[in-house]
Order: C-alpha cells, then structure tokens, then sequence
C-alpha cells in the first residue's frame, strides 16, 4: 500500500452513491437555493432573528427544509386555502411587489424575480 492511501476508507466510501448534477436520478438543481445574504432586518415591517424564541427557529429551519426538498416548480403549483382564498404555496411576482409594508432595499439588485412562500 502507497503512503497516504487507506484501504478501509476507500472501502466506506464506495458504499455511498456517488450522484452528480447531471445524472439523470438528481433533481437538486432544480430544487430551491436559499441565500440570505440580503436579509434585511432594517425595515419597519421586520424583525431580527436574533429575538426568535426557539421554537420559530426550529419552525422556520423545518419549513426550510421542507421547501427545499422539492423543485420550486412543485411549490408554484402547489395551493394552499380554499375557494376564493386559495393561493399558489410560491407565488412568484416578478417586480417587487406594490402592496407590501416593505421598501425595495437598495442593496438588492432592482432586475431580481421577488416571490414569497405562503
């Protein structure tokens, strides 16, 4: 055996499937991407994740990862309420939206799709 090798690991390691992007079985790409780099806290309308108790995080970390266990076509299809109040789950407004108790931060590029997950 080669310095550096471990035949133990190699072995482990074969016992994982080894999927990429491309492979036809893998629909990760297509699946949700969160960012928050712009979070923006600032506004009137919003509060600091910092004063979560912790019982909203552990909610909004499950919703999270629910959201992102499926493509977001699947969320823009999905309907949540009834009758004259069923809504898409993720609805996708292109512009930022004109009825909203938020302002279009400047940081955030002005060519962006908005959206929001009901």
């Amino acid at each position: 055996m080669k310095k550096g090798e471990n035949s133990r690991k190699d072995k482990f390691l074969r016992n994982f499937p080894q999927l990429t992007l491309g492979d036809a079985d893998s629909d990760i790409a297509l699946r949700c991407k969160f960012n928050f780099s712009y979070f923006d806290n600032n506004q009137e309308c919003a509060t600091d994740i910092a004063v979560w108790d912790e019982q909203n995080l552990r909610e909004l970390f499950t919703k999270l990862k629910a959201f992102s266990a499926k493509p977001l076509q699947y969320w823009q299809q999905q309907c949540v309420g009834s009758g004259s109040h069923r809504q898409h789950m993720l609805e996708i407004y292109g512009a930022f939206p004109r009825k909203s108790g938020f302002s279009h931060p400047p940081h955030v590029p002005s060519d962006v799709d908005w959206a929001r997950f009901r």
